[in-house]
């Protein structure tokens, strides 16, 4: 993702990798904690990116850690693909409902 944001005219200096996150949740919640570190205000304007078929997952989750995303989808172009995707999100989701984000 990196190397295509700098293709596409993101300037390096201006990305922040989170790595350590092994989950959704951690990733949301490590990101929004370097915002915070570098001066930036976690409840603001806040763009996550990812699949379409993620994307209410990740709202579930921003909104239990306090912020409400604009959330951008990326396309699956394989059919098959997006539908095996769209099932073992439903997983997720029915896991958040029952047992929280966390």
């Amino acid at each position: 993702m990196r190397a295509w944001l700098v293709r596409c005219g993101v300037a390096a200096s201006r990305i922040v990798k989170e790595e350590n996150a092994r989950s959704s949740y951690e990733n949301l919640r490590n990101s929004l904690n370097i915002i915070q570190s570098l001066g930036g205000d976690p409840t603001g304007k806040i763009a996550v990116i990812s699949s379409e078929y993620h994307l209410y997952r990740i709202r579930l989750i921003a909104r239990a850690l306090g912020f409400s995303p604009v959330c951008v989808a990326g396309r699956t172009t394989n059919l098959a693909r997006m539908v095996n995707y769209f099932i073992r999100e439903a997983f997720g989701v029915w896991r958040i409902w029952v047992l929280g984000p966390g």
